[in-house]
């Protein structure tokens, strides 16, 4: 059995020892007919060039479409657009080699099934394709955290309304109430942060960068009023936070819809991708059936 295997992997490992001799004798021609200085420069420019090559690749990751979607689902399993394409590339190289590569070495040709597998991750996990399975689930992900944010924007307008009703000094001071309701928070956790950092520097700036990372009409109408509680009284601040009862409550109930809807969208994908793969295996199976007829009508 063991000689079997031996010479059934022969004309392999004459190939993997002809590229290994290959190599050791160009070492050894470079390192004859160069001196130790220009050895030294070459691996120099070499470094040099894989170093640029590599921040130029972190750059192109950090600004790709992946990364802006990632971003908006808030990095889902701390997952940014270089971990993903890394992952992604390391994938598609191990199914590739898994699927393609050795069962060609074995069998002499390809399987069209493998190379259809090699293809289907390909296309489900590319970005750029609205339909893909990373864009689809992605942009799910996206939706429903930008449904429970506005879920916490509503629980601040009626906390903020709550706080300053029980307020016994008739000045309103945003900050220290901000402050005193920033626990509650897990979603906007990292915007609000942002917002009482900022504060002391320069407050409208703070709530308008607050107002755009969250970018949302309600956060929008929320912001604008907040922006002018230190300079009303309590009164006034509670009537004009209150005028907005009526969006907030129409948007809460159409975010309760979405979400709703968020689930059993996100609780559809495994029967979409069954029928997908379903679809895929019809495919393959044609495809290797006509290809199958193809060789016998050439043989005949």
């Amino acid at each position: 059995m063991e000689f079997t295997t031996f010479f059934k992997w022969l004309d392999e490992i004459i190939y993997i020892l002809a590229i290994i001799g290959g190599c050791v004798a160009g070492y050894f021609i470079y390192s004859g007919l160069s001196t130790r200085e220009e050895r030294i420069r070459y691996r120099m420019r070499i470094r040099q060039g894989v170093v640029k090559q590599k921040e130029k690749y972190i750059l192109d990751a950090s600004n790709s479409l992946e990364e802006q979607l990632l971003k908006q689902a808030g990095h889902p399993l701390k997952i940014n657009g270089l971990r993903y394409r890394v992952i992604r590339i390391l994938t598609l190289v191990i199914i590739a080699i898994n699927y393609t590569i050795l069962p060609f070495f074995s069998t002499g040709s390809f399987n069209i099934a493998s190379l259809l597998i090699v293809l289907a991750f390909f296309v489900l996990t590319e970005p750029k394709l609205k339909f893909s399975l990373f864009s689809i689930i992605l942009n799910k992900v996206i939706e429903y955290r930008q449904a429970k944010r506005n879920s916490e924007i509503f629980q601040l307008h009626d906390l903020l309304i709550s706080e300053i009703d029980m307020m016994t000094n008739n000045r309103v001071n945003t900050y220290n109430i901000l402050k005193n309701l920033y626990p509650y928070f897990t979603s906007i956790k990292g915007e609000f942060t942002r917002i009482l950092m900022n504060w002391k520097n320069d407050p409208d700036e703070a709530l308008e960068v607050f107002s755009k990372e969250i970018d949302t009409k309600e956060a929008k109408a929320l912001v604008s009023v907040l922006k002018k509680l230190d300079d009303n009284e309590q009164s006034v601040a509670i009537e004009a936070l209150r005028s907005h009862a009526d969006l907030f409550a129409k948007s809460q109930i159409e975010n309760y819809r979405r979400r709703k809807k968020l689930f059993l969208d996100i609780g559809g994908i495994p029967i979409r991708a069954a029928h997908f793969f379903i679809i895929l295996n019809f495919l393959s199976i044609v495809v290797y059936m006509v290809l199958n007829i193809f060789s016998t009508t050439r043989s005949l």
